[in-house]
C-alpha cells in the first residue's frame, strides 16, 4: 500500500513550476498554479485564492465568475506600488500579470454512493484517476486523470462516496474510500483510441471537513483518500482498481476552510 503526502511531493509534478528573478536584479518570480475565483465586495473585484501563494488579482480576471477553477501561469513583481507589504496588508491581496489561464470544469461531490455493480449510461474504463494531483483550495480538489479514449469525444465525471461506510482500516491505516467514474458525454468520437487526460476540480469541501474533524484527533492527524475506479469493462461488466493514497493533513485542510 503505497502512501503519498498530497501536500508534498506529488504536488511537485505540476505546481512547482517556479522561476524566481531575485538574483538578477529583477525583483519578480514567475510560476504556474491552481486558483478558486471569488468576488471580493471590498474591493469590487475578482480574486482568485491559489494553491502555495495566497490570493490574487489580475484585470484578466474582470470577465470571470464566482466559483471559476483555473490553471495559470503568472508573474509577480514585488516592486510593483500595489504589491508593497503596506497596500498587500490592507488590500489583502497581490496584483499579478497572467500569461495563460485555462478554466476546467467543476464538479461536485455526492455522498450518495453510485451503484457500483452498474453500469454508467457510456462508461468509460480509466487508466490512470491521479495522473496528477495539482492543489486543495477553498475545499476544491483539483485533479488530472488520463483515460485511453478516441479525442473526439467529451465525457461527464462524477465522484461519490458512502457516507455509512466512509472509513475502512487496513494495515493500521484509516482510508476514505471515494468513487470516481466518467462517461461519454454527446456522441462517440469516431477517432483512433488514444491515450489522453483532462484536469478537473471538485467541490470535496464537505467531506474533507468531516473527515479531518474526526482524524484530527487520531494519532497520524491526516486523511487518507483513495479513488476507486473503473479500469476495464469486460462483457458489460465492471472491473475495479484502486488507486494509491493521498494523505493530507488535517491541519491543512482546516486551515483551508477557515
Amino acid at each position: 500500500m503505497k502512501k503519498v503526502n498530497a501536500f508534498g511531493a506529488i504536488f511537485l509534478m505540476a505546481i512547482v513550476l517556479f522561476t524566481s528573478c531575485l538574483g538578477d536584479g529583477s525583483n519578480t518570480q514567475s510560476a504556474t498554479t491552481v486558483g478558486v475565483v471569488r468576488y471580493d465586495y471590498k474591493s469590487g473585484k475578482y480574486l482568485l485564492d491559489t494553491y502555495g501563494w495566497g490570493v490574487f488579482y489580475s484585470s484578466a480576471l474582470n470577465s470571470t465568475t464566482e466559483g471559476a477553477c483555473y490553471y495559470f501561469n503568472f508573474e509577480l513583481d514585488y516592486d510593483l506600488a500595489d504589491n508593497n507589504s503596506s497596500v498587500v496588508n490592507t488590500t489583502g491581496y497581490y496584483t499579478i500579470s497572467i500569461g495563460t489561464k485555462y478554466e476546467v470544469a467543476r464538479y461536485s461531490m455526492s455522498p450518495v454512493l453510485l451503484d457500483t455493480t452498474t453500469l454508467l449510461t457510456n462508461e468509460i474504463p480509466l487508466v490512470n484517476p491521479l495522473a496528477s494531483v495539482d492543489g486543495y483550495v477553498k475545499g476544491i480538489f483539483f485533479l488530472q486523470h488520463t483515460y485511453k479514449q478516441p479525442e473526439d469525444q467529451k465525457y461527464a465525471w462524477s465522484l461519490s462516496y458512502d457516507t455509512q461506510n466512509a472509513v475502512i482500516e487496513e494495515s493500521g491505516k484509516r482510508i476514505y474510500d471515494v468513487f470516481i467514474r466518467a462517461a461519454i458525454s454527446g456522441s462517440a468520437g469516431t477517432k483512433t483510441a488514444t491515450e489522453g487526460g483532462v484536469a478537473n476540480a471538485y467541490n470535496m469541501k464537505s467531506f474533507f471537513e468531516s473527515a479531518a474533524y474526526v482524524e484530527k484527533n487520531q494519532t497520524d492527524k491526516v486523511v487518507n483518500v483513495r479513488f476507486n475506479y473503473v479500469s476495464d469493462i469486460t462483457d458489460g461488466k465492471i472491473v475495479w482498481k484502486k488507486s494509491d493514497i493521498i494523505s493530507v493533513y488535517t491541519d491543512l485542510i482546516l486551515a483551508e476552510d477557515n
